[in-house]
């Protein structure tokens, strides 16, 4: 080989050096490790990511600015707070508009609902993963939250599921007549005065003469009537089915009195009362009286064991701003075994049972 030859051999081979060395240098000032330091991760936090993240993950990361909760937002493992890294971008968003602890942060980006236009705090986070949330109450949970900043979360959602966050005998729709005894009728749920149901006149054995119950109804009372007696125990029901025009005279009366505020703390409206689908009684015990009942044997009684025979105690003591009536122990309703042992269990209200378990 030529001098001339080698010469131009070794300026090749010194130009192709050169080459891989910059080359080399290129691919490290370009590097994902690099990027991430320029952003101003540590070598440690880097190396947490890397492990963490294939190339194809990174770019939320790389995209944006340092945010110095990035790891525990990687780390987050813990249900309903599992880090997926299809979301990662609406992490690292979410948790510079909210500085929220990180698993927070990851717990309200992964709930179906989320949505990023809205506003969020932690007491709406907690909201959405309450037992009874409904989707579909959503801005109203909001709206309540915002005006009860002390109510708790869980009482929030009883109250708008039972509608009791709008007035009563506002935004009324007709009671859902198909729904058998699981029937509806409230403050917010009225039935035609042409409602119709089958309806039994109850021995005299049983209580006053003439009062009726809804034929199931009165079957499941024969029952619990049968099983209190064997316990040592006398139910005695004081009114059953009351009609339409009946509560219309009660209501009436009670306007005559002192007026429609007056007659609403004592009477429904005609056509919201329970007592018009035949399944509400109201059971005493001879010598007892409304003001005695509560703390009578019967009464406790009827509260351990009616759910068996498929009543429920309708209005319970501190359920009153669910219910929109006060405590009443005598006051019972047949919604069947199945609910009323549900109710039972899950110490809720015929509202909250409608508005959850029957979705």
């Amino acid at each position: 080989m030529s001098y001339m030859n080698r010469k131009r051999h070794k300026i090749i081979g010194f130009i192709f050096i050169i080459s891989v060395v910059i080359f080399g240098f290129y691919l490290l000032a370009t590097s994902t490790e690099r990027k991430l330091a320029k952003i101003g991760y540590s070598a440690d936090e880097i190396n947490f990511i890397v492990s963490r993240l294939d190339a194809t993950q990174m770019s939320p990361i790389l995209e944006n600015k340092y945010l110095p909760e990035m790891r525990q937002i990687l780390e987050s493992q813990t249900a309903p707070a599992d880090f997926r890294s299809e979301k990662l971008n609406e992490y690292i968003q979410a948790q510079r508009k909210y500085n929220f602890e990180p698993k927070l942060t990851v717990q309200l980006v992964n709930h179906s609902d989320y949505d990023n236009d809205e506003e969020y705090n932690e007491r709406r986070i907690h909201i959405l993963y309450e037992e009874y949330y409904l989707p579909q109450n959503k801005d109203r949970y909001f709206t309540l939250e915002a005006k009860n900043a002390e109510m708790p979360e869980n009482e929030i959602i009883a109250r708008v599921n039972a509608n009791r966050d709008r007035d009563y005998y506002t935004d009324t729709m007709e009671a859902d007549a198909l729904s058998g005894h699981l029937i509806l009728v409230n403050k917010y749920y009225f039935l035609d005065q042409a409602f119709e149901v089958d309806l039994v006149e109850q021995s005299a054995s049983y209580g006053s003469v003439g009062e009726r119950m809804e034929a199931e109804t009165y079957a499941a009372f024969e029952k619990m009537f049968q099983a209190a007696q064997d316990d040592g125990y006398q139910l005695y029901v004081t009114s059953g089915y009351r009609g339409y025009d009946e509560q219309a005279e009660v209501f009436a009366t009670y306007l005559s009195e002192g007026g429609e505020a007056h007659a609403l703390q004592y009477a429904a409206k005609p056509g919201y009362s329970e007592h018009q689908t035949g399944r509400a009684i109201d059971i005493f015990t001879p010598g007892e009286t409304t003001k005695t009942f509560a703390a009578s044997p019967v009464a406790k009684w009827l509260a351990e064991h009616a759910y068996k025979y498929g009543f429920i105690l309708r209005y319970p003591a501190g359920k009153e701003d669910i219910t929109g009536y006060n405590f009443e122990p005598w006051h019972y309703r047949y919604v069947g075994q199945e609910a009323a042992t549900d109710i039972q269990q899950h110490n809720i209200t015929l509202e909250e049972y409608v508005a959850v378990f029957k979705q």
